[in-house]
């Protein structure tokens, strides 16, 4: 590992960031230690020549990440965005860990943008530069435009360790802010933004009453809790899924959620794995005490207007 290319590199990024948060672990089952930049503790680590090797995606960084185990596809799709980001006249940088890919591109505009509109503007960028063809295909990865551990520039890739990879610079300007976001873009959020500004989730009981615990799950004040999200995107999903009778409105309104309640917490093959669970699973419904089980367990207070002798049962309880 060039260290002192990897500590330089975190240099830059702290004088323009401040201090930002990095991530390592011993080897892939153990768990996630996190540490900040500016600190004693990283200044310690660094002495003992340990490295984190993972950190957040930046505001105003764009991945375009290559995945594919497949070598000519790999090849293929490599090839196509580096052809796509100079056709477009935006500078980047690639970096390469084994076959794995990763295009770092920074637009500086996004740093100022609320939470919201920066993902969705990200997201936007993201089509715009990789096109249907390769996201359709599965050649590129899109997820990672929320937050996102991604490996650090020149990190250990820890998945093999008897051959000691880093992550390697290929080419390209490595600390690129002279990237311009198109207002067609920008406009294309916003109409979008205003279009499900008043999403209505339809959470109606058939009795016309609404539980006061999945109104809670649909507030801005859960949306601000970091826990219980995994659990309450299920809960949703099995809701959404008993009040539409059309397949495309369930999963519209839980994909919705998922971008402007929770900020795309989950990226796309984590929501098509719930999904796809409740398609299959038709004999459940939701019964709505295991959320009233969850709302304890995160030391919320809620009275809900619904008692056990009219919830929703699943089948087979």
């Amino acid at each position: 590992m060039d260290t002192k290319k990897y500590t330089d590199l975190m240099k830059q990024y702290s004088t323009r960031y401040g201090d930002f948060v990095l991530a390592y672990h011993g080897n892939p089952k153990a768990r996630w230690h996190y540490i900040n930049h500016n600190t004693k503790d990283y200044k310690e680590l660094v002495q003992y020549d340990r490295y984190p090797n993972h950190r957040y995606i930046f505001p105003d960084e764009v991945i375009i990440d290559v995945d594919v185990d497949d070598l000519d596809k790999n090849l293929e799709a490599t090839k196509y965005c580096i052809n796509r980001l100079n056709e477009l006249k935006l500078k980047f940088s690639l970096w390469k860990t084994y076959e794995k890919k990763h295009f770092h591109i920074f637009f500086p505009e996004l740093k100022d943008m609320e939470t919201n509109k920066r993902s969705n503007v990200k997201e936007q960028l993201l089509e715009w530069i990789c096109g249907a063809k390769m996201i359709n295909y599965g050649r590129i990865d899109t997820a990672l435009h929320s937050k996102h551990l991604i490996r650090c520039e020149y990190g250990l890739y820890e998945k093999r360790f008897l051959e000691y990879r880093h992550k390697e610079y290929i080419l390209g300007d490595i600390f690129n802010l002279d990237n311009k976001i198109p207002l067609k873009i920008t406009m294309k959020v916003v109409k979008k933004q205003n279009a499900y500004k008043n999403i209505n989730y339809d959470v109606t009981l058939y009795k016309g009453e609404t539980p006061k615990c999945v109104e809670y799950l649909l507030s801005q004040d859960f949306s601000s809790l970091k826990d219980g999200r995994d659990r309450a995107m299920f809960f949703l999903t099995w809701w959404f899924k008993q009040q539409e009778e059309k397949e495309e409105d369930w999963v519209f309104k839980a994909e919705k959620f998922n971008k402007y309640n929770l900020n795309n917490y989950f990226n796309r093959y984590q929501m098509n794995g719930k999904i796809n669970y409740a398609k299959r699973n038709n004999g459940k419904s939701f019964c709505h005490r295991f959320v009233h089980k969850l709302l304890e367990e995160l030391g919320v207070k809620h009275e809900c207007n619904m008692n056990e002798a009219i919830s929703l049962k699943i089948t087979g309880e």
